[in-house]
């Protein structure tokens, strides 16, 4: 299961079950056009501490972006990966 742990103006932090993850991104100003928050697919490459060894595979970094993309969606943020 994953879950958003901390958010902040450039990343998002997750769980999924015992591991975590920080994915970069970028954040603006709502109500100007722009979307709230853009993720960097990029950044998704290992796993933090203590798994930090671990890389992430594709099909992983589908689901995680796919979770993001929904998630935030359903708190009304207007977001995109790139």
């Amino acid at each position: 299961m994953i879950s958003i742990i901390k958010t902040t103006p450039s990343s998002i932090s997750l769980q999924i079950n015992d591991k975590t993850l920080k994915v970069l991104g970028e954040s603006f100003a709502r109500g100007f056009g722009s979307p709230d928050f853009i993720i960097n697919i990029g950044s998704i490459d290992t796993w933090e501490q203590p798994h930090e060894e671990i890389v992430v595979t594709e099909n992983e970094k589908k689901m995680i972006v796919q979770y993001l993309l929904d998630e935030l969606t359903r708190r009304k943020w207007t977001v995109i990966a790139e």
